[in-house]
């Protein structure tokens, strides 16, 4: 669907309708356009502009997210994990409120409780970027090194499942599709995460590598030792396995020892913390 071209609403329901989607479908079709295309409606709320100044102020303390260097040496220090999990134990209770929108909105389907209750999800939605992005800010932690912490402890070690989401799918190209009960809808949802999960984390694992070949960086373990040459090696193993094939997940094979050792002793909390219902949104996460 593309969303630049406009179209009779007649015309339009019916094309809709023709793919199976609902009333209540057209309610999460807006908030599905908004996950996908959020500079497209961004002006919806004051919200969102909320959101955009905290994720501005993020990028001027800590850059973009792509920019982020995880530590050369490859463990995540305590520090940062606490700092990580802080800043979700502050989002926490907005979290849990966008959750039941969602469970509530799932649960009326196609009816039209769906309409009022797809209205009120947009600024439930608005309030947990805005609350996130703040969270960030009071924890000191930025947003490139909050989706390395999250996509490395849940997606590459905890393996939760990429498709995790409210229910829907979304596809690349002209716009966004959604459907409630297609078959195929998590084979596709599992898809865009992952190639959203491989942009944001590929970078960073090159940037990591590149701090072990300068050879100067605080953390590194040392280009001339043979942990400091075996590390070394297996990152860029990871990384040209990676671009080799475009459906692999970074470490699916298994997280190095260094990484998982450091990332063990918090394992109770960060299963605690995760959300599945929310997942998608911290996949998707704002840039500036």
């Amino acid at each position: 669907m593309d969303m630049s071209q406009e179209k009779p609403a007649g015309a339009k329901n019916k094309w809709l309708l023709g793919l199976g989607i609902g009333c209540g479908a057209l309610v999460v079709l807006v908030i599905i356009v908004f996950v996908g295309g959020y500079f497209l409606i961004k002006n919806m709320t004051l919200g969102f502009k909320d959101s955009d100044h905290n994720v501005k102020e993020l990028t001027v303390r800590y850059g973009r997210v792509e920019d982020y260097r995880p530590e050369p040496g490859g463990a995540i220090g305590a520090d940062r994990l606490e700092a990580f999990l802080k800043a979700r134990d502050l989002a926490a209770p907005v979290r849990r409120k966008l959750e039941v929108s969602f469970e509530q909105l799932t649960g009326d389907r196609k009816s039209l409780a769906a309409i009022k209750r797809g209205l009120g999800v947009i600024p439930r939605v608005a309030e947990y970027f805005v609350t996130r992005s703040q969270s960030l800010l009071d924890a000191g932690m930025g947003m490139g090194e909050y989706s390395y912490i999250y996509i490395v402890a849940y997606a590459c070690w905890l393996k939760k499942p990429l498709e995790d989401g409210p229910g829907v799918r979304l596809s690349e190209g002209e716009g966004f599709r959604m459907e409630w009960d297609g078959e195929d809808r998590k084979d596709l949802q599992k898809g865009f995460a992952l190639r959203r999960v491989r942009q944001l984390i590929l970078p960073m694992l090159k940037n990591q590598l590149a701090q072990l070949a300068s050879g100067g960086e605080a953390g590194n373990p040392g280009s001339d030792t043979q942990a400091g040459i075996a590390w070394r090696e297996k990152l860029a193993a990871e990384i040209a396995a990676c671009e080799a094939d475009a459906q692999r997940l970074p470490w699916q094979d298994g997280l190095p020892g260094i990484l998982e050792a450091s990332l063990r002793p918090f394992r109770d909390r960060l299963e605690a913390s995760y959300s599945p219902m929310i997942n998608l949104f911290e996949i998707y996460l704002e840039q500036k």
